[in-house]
C-alpha cells in the first residue's frame, strides 16, 4: 500500500534506523556475554568463577548499553530522505559515501557479523571443554547435557539469522547508487523484510529457544512463575 512513516517523517526515519541497529548489537553482545559469564562458571579454578558476579553483570550490562547508543549516534545523523529516482523517497543511510563503504564492508559483515559468531563458536567450544572434565556425578552430566543443547542450539540459530542479513545488506550498500524499477524495488524490499525478520529472530525468541532445548531451563522458570505468582496472591490477600 505503500504505506511507510519512514518516508514522510524524517524524525522517525531517524529514530526508527538507529533505535533499530543499536538494539539488534545490544541484544546480540549480551547473548555473547552471558556465554562469557557461563564460561567462568565453567572453570575448574576459583579466580575465574568468582568473575561471574551479579553486580559485576549489571555493570557490564550498563556499559554494553551505554557503548552501543553512542556508537550508533552517526547512524541517528545521517539517516536521511533520498529521492530513489520515481518521485518518492525512502528513508536511508547510505547516502555518504564514505559511510556507505564503512557500514558494507566493516559494520555490517564484520562488528555485527564475523566477530560475534566466531566469539560464540570459540566461547562455546571452550564451555563444552570446560563442563567435559566435570563428569563427577549424574547431576553434573544432566548440567553437561542441557547447557551443551543450549548453547549449540543458540549457536545454530545465530549464525543462520546472522548470514544472510549480513550479504544482504552488504548487496543494498553496493547497489544503493544504482537506478531500481519501482518492481525491483518491491521484490527487494520484501526480500529485506524477510532477512529482518529472520535477522531478530534469536534475539526475540532467545527464552523459547532456552526453553524448548533445556529441561532444567523449564523446570527452573516453572518454579519462578509459581513463586512469582505465590507471591502476588499473598500481597492481594494481605
Amino acid at each position: 500500500f505503500n504505506i511507510d512513516p519512514t518516508r514522510t517523517n524524517l524524525i522517525w526515519c531517524k529514530t526508527r534506523t538507529y533505535i533499530g541497529q543499536t538494539t539488534s548489537l545490544i541484544s546480540l553482545t549480551c547473548i555473547c556475554y552471558a556465554l562469557l559469564d557461563q564460561l567462568f562458571l565453567s572453570c575448574q579454578k576459583e579466580k575465574y568463577r568468582r568473575l561471574s558476579q551479579l553486580k559485576r553483570t549489571k555493570f557490564i550490562t550498563l556499559i554494553i548499553i551505554l557503548f552501543w547508543f553512542i556508537y550508533h549516534l552517526p547512524f541517528y545523523i545521517l539517516a536521511q530522505h533520498v529521492n530513489n529516482g520515481n518521485n518518492t523517497f525512502i528513508c536511508n543511510i547510505y547516502a555518504i559515501y564514505e559511510f556507505n563503504k564503512y557500514f558494507s564492508y566493516i559494520h555490517q559483515p564484520i562488528i555485527a557479523g564475523i566477530i560475534p559468531i566466531l566469539f560464540i563458536i570459540i566461547t562455546g567450544t571452550l564451555i563444552y571443554q570446560n563442563i567435559s572434565l566435570l563428569r563427577k556425578n549424574r547431576r553434573r552430566d544432566r548440567a553437561q547435557r542441557n547447557l551443551t543443547t543450549m548453547i549449540v542450539v543458540q549457536t545454530i540459530f545465530i549464525i543462520i539469522q546472522s548470514v544472510p542479513y549480513g550479504f544482504y545488506s552488504m548487496y543494498l550498500s553496493i547497489t544503493s547508487y544504482e537506478y531500481k524499477s519501482i518492481y525491483r524495488q518491491d521484490i527487494e524490499l520484501v526480500i529485506l523484510n524477510l532477512v529482518s525478520i529472520l535477522y531478530y529472530f534469536s534475539h526475540c525468541f532467545s527464552f523459547l529457544i532456552y526453553y524448548i532445548s533445556s529441561v532444567t531451563y523449564r523446570q527452573q522458570t516453572k518454579q519462578l512463575l509459581i513463586k512469582i505468582f505465590t507471591h502476588h496472591t499473598n500481597i492481594i490477600i494481605s
